[in-house]
């Protein structure tokens, strides 16, 4: 295997990794700054590393291909970045893992715009395989909380037939109005789940999409042998940080450090170290040896190994997680090969 499909593997095992690790954090603070202060370090140590191995720290190319990458680092850094980590906010790492293999069908429409080339039919085979795949998995856990609700369903109404009993004949109106309280409850409970469902798939499409468009754009600058996977990484993290700045002010937050707890920080540096560092130097670097959609279709591999981690955090694992991986990856194989 040559260099540039390694580290295409490498960067879907430290993608996933960093998911993981991230999803722990983003449900305590705030996904945008997260995000803000993540990338900003990590361009710092790109910075410092450009410096000292890079052989021309900024090359006298075509503006074009600086365009291409800024592009590039605000569509797939920025927006893909931010939308991700609402889609873990929303869905878990699991399933988040799992809507990154709409990248490669989102990698073939947009080539098909921007390089005049179309999927063949087996190639549409391809996408509806990873769509019914990544719908196996997000519906077998939203079926099982859903199930769960209709369990309880007898059990509450038992509960109010007889409290009703108690109100007529101890006239305890307040634990009647209790009991409807608690049906109340109950619904919301699951239009709660409806609704973090949706958005969380809305914001995994996104995202995709967004990733999708900055791996064509990224691919055009690597391959005019200007840039390597060390500045390039810059560029696109500065386009990107420039970015964030610039939607936070927008909305008015105030630019703080968004973590608290000291754990929490140790697994936030760790992550930064795993994902915009390792992961997105190596996504580079593959950009240089192979073709973007070999590259994407090695970093669709991001749910297989997000398995692996999921089992080894003891999370339960349903047959229907397996199955539905299993289909969505040979879905992107049928469409990157045949």
């Amino acid at each position: 295997m040559v260099l540039g499909e390694v580290a295409g593997l490498v960067a879907a095992m430290s993608y996933s990794i960093q998911s993981h690790l991230v999803s722990s954090i983003v449900t305590k603070s705030s996904p945008m700054l997260v995000c803000l202060i993540r990338n900003t370090i990590s361009m710092i140590l790109s910075f410092l590393v450009m410096l000292i191995f890079s052989q021309n720290v900024f090359p006298d190319a075509d503006l074009k291909l600086y365009g291409y990458l800024i592009i590039s680092g605000i569509s797939g850094v920025t927006l893909a970045d931010a939308l991700y980590l609402y889609t873990l906010y929303y869905l878990g790492a699991r399933k988040a893992i799992l809507l990154e293999t709409l990248a490669p069908p989102f990698t073939g429409l947009i080539s098909y715009f921007y390089l005049d080339s179309t999927l063949s039919l087996i190639g549409w085979i391809g996408v509806s395989l990873t769509i019914y795949g990544i719908y196996i998995v997000v519906n077998a856990e939203y079926s099982q909380k859903k199930g769960q609700n209709k369990l309880d369903l007898p059990i509450l109404q038992q509960n109010q037939q007889y409290l009703e009993d108690q109100v007529k004949n101890e006239m305890e109106l307040n634990n009647f109005q209790q009991i409807q309280s608690n049906n109340n409850c109950q619904q919301i409970k699951e239009q709660s789940i409806n609704s973090k469902l949706y958005m969380g798939l809305s914001f995994g499409i996104a995202a995709n999409f967004c990733q999708a468009l900055g791996m064509v754009l990224s691919h055009d600058a690597m391959i005019s042998g200007y840039f390597d996977s060390i500045n390039s990484t810059f560029i696109r993290l500065a386009a990107g940080i420039l970015c964030i700045v610039i939607i936070v002010k927008i909305k008015g937050q105030n630019i703080i450090w968004p973590i608290k707890s000291q754990q929490d920080n140790r697994i936030f540096f760790i992550s930064i170290l795993i994902g915009p560092i390792i992961g997105i130097w190596s996504q580079q670097f593959s950009l240089i040896y192979t073709r973007p959609e070999v590259v994407q279709t090695l970093l669709a591999t991001t749910p297989v190994f997000g398995l692996f981690i999921s089992k080894y955090k003891g999370e339960e694992m349903k047959l229907e997680y397996y199955i539905g991986s299993f289909i969505a990856v040979l879905g992107v194989a049928i469409i990157i090969w045949f």
